[in-house]
């Protein structure tokens, strides 16, 4: 339940966020409600249905038809700046790993970087050679930006890359992209959703 009757809804929708006006908004990632400046990320871990009382209060449906579960979490995020990002971290939290050995880099280390909190990797592949099956020659990415503000990103990569290509889902070359050393730049469009493929 919420004070302001002008409360604004909004959903996330396979990972984009998209404002709502349905009564019976639908979304297994997350709702977010804006009054004034303030916002409030109500994380669902899964559970897609909702129902909207009046203009003031919203239920979440947790026992459905063919639900299995009797227990469940939630997560209240405020003023999130990054929607997507927030919801993902709590259903898949980072994980750490007793005992690894420590990075050559020191303290920390990084396999791959976006430097855009807006987008999100939806897949990540690596690519064998072709020659030798047991060695890695480079990886496919498919990236979206999630919250509808196109711009410049730039993806770093453990190893320096010698060729980077935009493809399309059937791996045909749209556009080729200058790889710098071990960094990929490259614009994206509001909500636009694509897939990188780079060559060590």
């Amino acid at each position: 339940a919420w004070a302001d009757s002008a409360t604004e809804i909004a959903r996330g929708v396979y990972h984009t966020h998209q404002t709502t006006t349905s009564k019976r908004p639908e979304s297994p990632q997350y709702l977010e409600l804006t009054a004034h400046e303030a916002r409030t990320l109500l994380v669902t871990d899964g559970l897609p249905f909702s129902v909207q009382t009046g203009t003031r209060m919203l239920d979440l449906l947790l026992v459905g038809k063919g639900e299995t579960r009797r227990s469940f979490r939630f997560g209240v995020v405020l003023d999130s700046t990054h929607p997507a990002q927030d919801a993902l971290a709590y259903i898949a939290p980072t994980t750490s790993i007793a005992g690894a050995a420590r990075p050559a880099s020191g303290e920390v280390g990084r396999l791959f970087h976006l430097d855009a909190k807006n987008v999100i990797a939806t897949h990540w592949e690596s690519i064998y050679d072709e020659t030798n099956p047991d060695r890695v020659a480079g990886f496919r990415v498919r990236l979206m930006e999630t919250e509808g503000r196109a711009g410049r990103v730039e993806l770093h990569a453990p190893r320096k890359m010698q060729s980077v290509r935009q493809v399309d889902l059937r791996g045909q070359t749209l556009v080729d992209i200058p790889a710098g050393d071990d960094r990929i730049d490259f614009d994206l469009a509001a909500f636009e959703w694509i897939e990188l493929e780079a060559k060590y």
